[in-house]
């Protein structure tokens, strides 16, 4: 493709348009911010995609945050987005979480939630503008973006296979040590609406949980 997107650990996600062979006709926009006020009330019966609150507009960021982002809800981006077509030729969506495990101070954090994103990219090819909210199909057990449980960071980058969205997250047993056994999910959702996608006796349903995963990688004394 003619462009590609990335996160920063202040919660961004970054879009770079490549689309022209000479690079001043570069370009690289702000795609979202993960405390985009967008998504904070969400209609409880919503398919496809609502607009965000915030228009990507570089010069609200300048001395103070911009009123249409709640910083308490930004968290950090580890992992490289994911992404593909939209249903109904509507554009591309793009997939990024929040959260990880590499760092001590962050693996400990209970104090906010993570979520995983879709965000809609409905731009031409030569433009580079901010995205909009995909939710799929709102619903108890479905829509995005997914919100994780207190304590559950990301730990994969997320991948689509046959429509399914797959990602890992872990969640520590003991919050005072990210080194202690805890406990991995497995996430497989449906790409565009969200809904469960792994099969079990029980039925389809978002994630699996496997236990007794240690991470190895984080940076302090632990």
């Amino acid at each position: 493709p003619d462009w590609g997107y990335f996160g920063d650990f202040e919660g961004r996600v970054w879009k770079i348009n490549i689309h022209d062979p000479d690079p001043e006709n570069w370009g690289i926009c702000l795609f979202f911010d993960t405390g985009d006020k967008g998504y904070d009330n969400i209609p409880p019966s919503t398919t496809g995609y609502i607009p965000p609150a915030c228009d990507g507009y570089l010069g609200d960021y300048g001395k103070r945050q911009p009123s249409c982002v709640n910083p308490d809800k930004r968290r950090p981006i580890l992992y490289r987005p994911e992404f593909t077509m939209a249903p109904h030729g509507e554009g591309y969506i793009v997939y990024v979480g929040t959260g990880h495990v590499e760092d001590k101070q962050e693996a400990l954090d209970q104090t906010r939630r993570n979520y995983v994103f879709a965000l809609l990219d409905r731009d031409a090819i030569n433009e580079c503008t901010y995205a909009d909210i995909w939710v799929g199909r709102t619903g108890e057990d479905s829509g995005w973006p997914i919100e994780l449980e207190p304590g559950e960071k990301l730990i994969s980058a997320p991948r689509i296979y046959k429509g399914v969205v797959y990602f890992l997250t872990y969640n520590p047993y003991d919050i005072t040590n990210p080194c202690a056994p805890g406990t991995t999910y497995k996430w497989g959702v449906n790409y565009a609406t969200g809904e469960g996608a792994l099969a079990t006796s029980s039925g389809m349903v978002r994630r699996i949980p496997q236990e007794g995963f240690v991470s190895m990688n984080i940076i302090g004394n632990v």
